[in-house]
């Protein structure tokens, strides 16, 4: 990436803001592009926007991304833009839970578009293989990009082999990039998301609720694979870790305040429901499930929550 960080996102914006149109729609757009860049621009300033705002409101991240999709940004712009609000975000204590799920909900829509695969220019065909990993897929474009340009130029191949060669060699090197850029958008997307993950709180009052969110995320983050977003069970796997461990920590903090119901809900879900985030099948078979992992946890957190409500008068009773 760029060393372009916060102030990118800035030049980016400026230059659209500049640009010269006689639209009193885009007039209008350019002006409430404008006051939001401010907004931002301000607040990112502020030690309070990252200690109590980001943590609890994630608007100022969807309403960029609204604007790349609105005006075709480019994958760099999708980069910064994360890379930004990562930084930012490393510097907070916490991140809500109800908040980041609300995110994963919204970026399907908001960063699809960036991971559509190389499409050639002479055909509807579309060069997109999620079950391949970075070089299969390249390979598979090459092969592509080399079989449709001889079939359907063959005749120029003859007449200027060396134009023919140069107009290949451009294709190839066009949809290498365009794999090189999603690949590196998709890990920022990942670390951006580990560090929301490694921040996540829940609201033990929620008690049900937590669990149901736990869920709903696990839920949402293997969703980011049906568009290409993630594309390897290694990193979904390890996203699942993060997020169970993170909630075993929840558990390990508050498990006083827990009921018992609460503790028999997560065990039978465990037991008799499939669960996003144990179909998942494990990548590393020598270690511990996340099943066992978490029913383990479960099982230990009850057994203190039941030690803190004994009492020697109930045991005598």
């Amino acid at each position: 990436m760029k060393s372009i960080l916060r102030y990118a996102l800035i030049s980016i914006w400026f230059t659209m803001l500049c640009s010269a149109s006689q639209s009193k729609n885009i007039k209008s757009d350019q002006i409430q592009a404008s006051q939001l860049l401010q907004s931002i621009q301000r607040d990112l300033k502020d030690p309070r926007y990252r200690q109590d705002i980001l943590p609890n409101n994630f608007s100022y991240l969807v309403q960029l991304f609204g604007y790349g999709v609105q005006t075709k940004q480019t994958r760099e712009f999708a980069q910064d833009t994360i890379g930004l609000f990562s930084k930012v975000l490393k510097g907070s204590e916490y991140l809500n839970s109800y908040v980041f799920n609300s995110f994963l909900e919204q970026m399907p829509d908001l960063l699809k578009h960036y991971f559509v695969g190389y499409q050639l220019e002479s055909t509807s065909q579309l060069i997109l293989a999620n079950d391949l990993d970075i070089l299969e897929r390249l390979q598979q474009t090459v092969t592509t990009v080399v079989y449709t340009k001889f079939t359907n130029d063959f005749a120029s191949c003859k007449t200027d082999p060396e134009q023919f060669l140069n107009d290949l060699s451009q294709k190839i090197v066009d949809a290498t990039k365009q794999e090189i850029s999603m690949e590196q958008l998709r890990q920022i997307i990942i670390r951006f998301l580990e560090v929301c993950i490694s921040k996540l709180i829940w609201n033990p009052k929620d008690q049900e609720k937590t669990w149901e969110s736990l869920k709903s995320i696990s839920h949402n983050l293997a969703t980011l694979m049906e568009y290409n977003i993630i594309d390897d069970l290694n990193d979904m796997d390890e996203l699942f870790w993060s997020l169970l461990h993170r909630y075993r920590y929840f558990l390990e903090l508050n498990n006083s305040s827990m009921p018992l119901s609460f503790y028999a809900k997560i065990r039978n879900d465990i037991r008799t429901k499939k669960l996003m985030l144990f179909e998942l099948e494990e990548q590393e078979p020598f270690l511990q499930s996340k099943a066992s992992c978490l029913m383990h946890t479960v099982l230990t957190q009850e057994a203190k929550k039941r030690a803190y409500d004994y009492t020697p008068a109930a045991a005598t009773a």
